[in-house]
């Protein structure tokens, strides 16, 4: 069983924008759920030491086979 840390960044959220803007894609933070509510979270993670990211907070945590989660992606943007 492996225990995993789900991780949300507004700053990781932006870097990851302004890269993939320049293809016309979008970063979409992925979901778990916790306590019946989905809260967005933009990595999964071993270990909650050390985060790239000085903003990094964690969301949920516990057993990956107990967690009910869809994992982040990238869309298209749809033009305005």
């Amino acid at each position: 069983m492996a225990y995993k840390y789900f991780l949300y960044s507004e700053i990781q959220i932006n870097e990851k924008n302004n890269i993939l803007s320049k293809s016309a894609k979008e970063f979409v933070p992925g979901n778990v759920t916790v306590n019946g509510r989905r809260v967005k979270f933009t990595q999964i993670s071993d270990s909650p030491n050390m985060p790239r990211y000085i903003d990094t907070k964690i969301v949920a945590q516990g057993e990956e086979s107990e967690m009910t989660y869809v994992n982040p992606s990238t869309t298209i943007k749809a033009k305005k």
